[in-house]
């Protein structure tokens, strides 16, 4: 652990200039808003980009975008981000990752926190990924999981959704539409999906 106490400034990560960043600031008493923008601008030379700020006093929303809405598309081949163990709260909106392309990995994690709201339609239907790894259980996520969040990609390596112990409601099938909230991804290798201690059916 590294027990500093501090919040995170709006610029850190603007003048990031290496291929490969990984930054772990993991139960060091942060608090503070995460900051709108976090990655802009940004450094198109990062390959892999792993952020860990688990563990801290973080409150407010999760941003609606990490890079600026009027940047292109950026693409980092392995993203990490983890935010879990804080005090967030807010709803999730579709647009927070829509300016990022991983096409190697893409890992967020945002569980124990007091999320709230539906999950949004169309949440990381733009990614385009090859694997895909989303935790967001133990937060008040309420309402049904819309049927347009899986990505658009149709062939995925590994696909993880952790969404147990919210307050999630509806169906996992819809007989009349024949959708499901997987798609039509197609897993060669790892496909894990847990939402356990909702209210979920069929």
């Amino acid at each position: 652990s590294n027990p500093i106490a501090s919040t995170i400034p709006a610029t850190f990560f603007s003048s990031i200039n290496v291929g490969t960043f990984s930054f772990t600031m993991s139960d060091a008493n942060i608090t503070g808003t995460i900051p709108a923008n976090l990655f802009w601008p940004f450094n198109y030379a990062i390959s892999a980009l792993a952020i860990d700020l688990s563990s801290n006093q973080l409150t407010g929303s999760v941003p609606i975008n990490f890079l600026s809405s009027s940047s292109p598309v950026t693409t980092i081949g392995l993203f990490t981000l983890l935010i879990r163990h804080n005090q967030l709260s807010g709803a999730l909106v579709a647009s927070t990752f829509t300016k990022l392309n991983c096409p190697n990995q893409f890992v967020f994690d945002a569980s124990f926190n007091s999320l709230s709201g539906a999950l949004p339609s169309g949440f990381l239907q733009t990614m385009q990924t090859n694997i895909l790894s989303v935790s967001l259980n133990s937060n008040q996520l309420s309402g049904s999981i819309p049927t347009d969040m899986y990505p658009l990609v149709t062939t995925l390596q590994s696909y993880t959704w952790n969404l147990d112990n919210n307050l999630l409601s509806g169906l996992l099938f819809n007989s009349g539409t024949g959708m499901t909230i997987f798609g039509n991804i197609t897993v060669r290798g790892r496909f894990s999906f847990s939402a356990n201690n909702n209210a979920l059916s069929g």
